[in-house]
């Protein structure tokens, strides 16, 4: 068992970066849509398709550190690090769907 204050100053910041590339990613996507939408009609379809893809970028990213916060103790690291692969990959298929021209 780790001493809890090593545990204090050793905790990870990379899920805090992946939460802010989400919301970078999502606000950019946003305003590129909301700027060029009045471009043409099939620019205005596929930027709704990329505003929609920055929201599942924007899901994940929000997902991330409350699940690996969540489970920090070393007993969890397998479901923790099941249930942030799990919601990466659901996220990724989302963010390929709302690409797909099928499914305007």
């Amino acid at each position: 068992m780790e001493d809890p204050t090593k545990v204090k100053y050793e905790v990870s910041r990379w899920p805090l970066f992946i939460n802010i590339f989400g919301a970078v990613t999502c606000m950019g996507c946003s305003a590129i849509f909301h700027l060029f939408k009045d471009h043409s009609p099939g620019a205005s379809t596929y930027l709704s398709r990329l505003d929609y893809a920055g929201i599942s970028v924007m899901i994940a990213g929000s997902s991330i550190s409350p699940m690996y916060y969540s489970y920090y103790c070393e007993a969890t690291h397998f479901w923790r690090n099941l249930f942030i692969s799990a919601q990466s990959i659901a996220s990724a298929m989302a963010f390929g769907v709302s690409l797909w021209p099928k499914f305007d």
